[in-house]
């Protein structure tokens, strides 16, 4: 710059509005994020969910401003579906929020999925460690996933039967999904 100040001027006006600027950036940005966690970013791009007969699952979504609905709102649309219609063979539902969850591993926000009765049996995803809600009736229960479980259970298999906190309501652990669980919103840790 000091013995080139025109051409230095000139190339940093030039040079960002070129098709290969952008293009080098883009190469940049993919690798830095190849570079730091390449494991994650090919499996989770490249890996089809591991539900049984997913080429016959739909999955229908609202919006993100959509209500949190309550357990029995939740269960009397599932079933309300069942009935009406034909076209289904099953039909489950589920509503997400932003949650805050506290046990041995400390306070950690995630996101939680009240589903309805069915989801898990309809998925075809067996827990790897206790039951879902499908085999066991309780109130007061939880099934989280197997990165929740690390983060706060440090993978411990005695893990059935213990309690955290989610939101302030105390759950007890029925069981854990395992590591290829995916449910369809990846982020969600806690199923009640």
């Amino acid at each position: 710059l000091r013995f080139h100040r025109e051409e230095a001027s000139r190339l940093a006006r030039e040079v960002p509005l070129k098709p290969a600027f952008t293009l080098a950036i883009c190469f940049a940005l993919f690798a830095v994020t190849l570079v730091g966690h390449p494991y994650r970013l090919f499996t989770n791009l490249y890996r089809s969910a591991p539900y049984a007969d997913r080429d016959r699952l739909l999955t229908v979504a609202v919006d993100e401003n959509f209500v949190w609905m309550s357990p029995e709102e939740l269960r009397d649309s599932a079933e309300g579906v069942k009935r009406s219609t034909r076209e289904f063979t099953d039909f489950a539902a589920y509503a997400w929020r932003p949650s805050n969850v506290r046990g041995p591993g400390g306070l950690e926000h995630i996101r939680s999925a009240r589903v309805s009765p069915g989801s898990f049996t309809l998925l075809g995803i067996p827990p790897a460690l206790g039951q879902t809600f499908d085999s066991a009736t309780c109130v007061d229960c939880t099934v989280i996933s197997d990165t929740l479980w690390e983060s706060q259970f440090r993978r411990d298999p005695k893990v059935l039967g213990r309690q955290i906190a989610l939101n302030s309501h105390t759950l007890t652990v029925i069981g854990v999904m395992p590591p290829s669980f995916r449910f369809l919103d990846r982020e969600i840790a806690a199923f009640i």
